[in-house]
């Protein structure tokens, strides 16, 4: 072999050795970002410079870090408004996630079982890969229990235990419902107060394991308090909280506080809550379809807790809680006339249908509740005509055993 072809095969070699080290580099630099996630989900009760998790309600931290960190973290333009690794961005434009709601109940004997069940909902949530987040519909305990501190604070820790994000819009149970003897005759608006405490502690920021960001709609000075109220998108879909739950939206008299409430003469208090959070509500809904025309979003996705009694007549009084955001929606719903999807709770059965007959791209999902403790999961292709899809996800362990 003479020196020429010596000379190339040192040149081929030299080449091969080059691409075969910048692979291990790589890899080895993988290997060590995907260890730090997985450090990341594995640390979920604390605070840390490598990662944002979520707390344990009843362990101290340092707020003054923690408020600082998650500061630095919503201003960073790497995070384009995540706390999520880059690699989300890069999967494909259809994605899926869990739906749930009206869980857990305690029945008249057992809280313990109840409360189980709905472990097995969240493990089988946790195991799917596909899932990207969670979203409750509200209503966390029955509206036969205590609404104690301790319980609603035993619901936000299991709640916490989802491997991915969780979006919560509160229910009537949690606060409205709590003047009932049965509740331990709370004032409902001070049972308010403490779930958006617990469960909006850092406003635009969402629940679970791996939290996004959010935009918040008490980042508006006029509705500062409604930081349960949030938009945020996902690939061209608009999704949106908006605080409407049962008892009629709190309509219902307070009965077990005050004898004299009612719907005729209802307490002041009561009435200026209904108000203020119907404002708060309208507005909410008109910004969820101004951002999905402004960016022309492919579907929206708004989540309540109340069945709006759909099947009830506009004039009688158990709809008079739901008329006014009824009629925007159907509004905004006629204008946009692509897939629009209402998401509830509250009556327990799984329920797809479409109610409005004059609005074929309207779409309603009722969730199942006690019980019945199962989930569904929504599948979204933006590239497909409906966009949206919904599979039943029956729990085996939580069939015919009772709640």
């Amino acid at each position: 072999m003479n020196s020429r072809s010596n000379h190339t095969l040192s040149r081929y070699a030299l080449l091969f050795g080059s691409v075969f080290a910048c692979i291990l580099t790589v890899n080895f630099i993988s290997l060590r970002a995907n260890a730090r996630v997985d450090k990341c989900q594995s640390e979920n009760l604390q605070f840390n410079d490598k990662c944002i998790v979520q707390k344990d309600i009843n362990r101290p931290s340092d707020s003054k870090n923690t408020n600082n960190y998650i500061a630095q973290q919503l201003k960073s333009s790497q995070n384009k408004g995540r706390y999520r690794s880059k690699r989300y961005d890069r999967r494909n434009s259809d994605f899926s996630f869990a739906l749930v709601g009206d869980l857990p109940y305690a029945t008249a004997d057992s809280e313990d079982l109840p409360v189980n069940k709905f472990d097995n909902v969240i493990r089988e949530i946790n195991s799917d890969k596909e899932i990207r987040f969670t979203v409750h519909v509200g209503d966390i305990k029955s509206g036969g229990k205590t609404c104690s501190d301790e319980r609603i604070k035993s619901r936000y820790n299991q709640l916490q235990t989802l491997r991915q994000a969780l979006i919560y819009t509160p229910g009537d149970n949690e606060w409205t419902d709590c003047h009932r003897e049965s509740n331990g005759k709370y004032n409902p608006i001070e049972r308010l107060d403490f779930i958006r405490e617990i469960f909006f502690s850092r406003p635009g920021v969402t629940l679970g394991k791996r939290p996004f960001r959010v935009e918040t709609q008490s980042s508006n000075a006029d509705f500062k308090k409604y930081v349960e109220n949030i938009i945020f998108e996902r690939q061209e879909i608009i999704f949106s909280t908006i605080h409407v739950v049962g008892s009629n939206n709190n309509l219902a008299p307070w009965s077990g506080i005050d004898s004299n409430d009612s719907f005729e003469n209802p307490r002041k208090d009561r009435k200026e809550e209904y108000n203020q959070r119907l404002a708060a509500a309208l507005n909410w809904l008109d910004k969820t379809f101004d951002r999905a025309e402004e960016t022309d979003a492919k579907g929206v996705f708004i989540i309540i807790h109340a069945n709006p009694r759909f099947n009830l007549d506009s004039k009688e009084d158990g709809r008079a809680g739901f008329n006014d955001f009824l009629e925007k929606l159907q509004e905004r719903t006629l204008n946009y006339k692509k897939p629009v999807i209402l998401a509830h709770g509250d009556f327990h059965e799984y329920l797809v249908d479409k109610p409005l007959t004059n609005l074929p791209n309207f779409t309603r999902i009722q969730t199942f509740g006690s019980s019945q403790v199962h989930w569904i999961k929504v599948n979204v292709d933006p590239k497909s005509g409906h966009v949206f899809s919904f599979i039943q996800k029956i729990v085996p362990e939580n069939v015919d055993t009772g709640s």
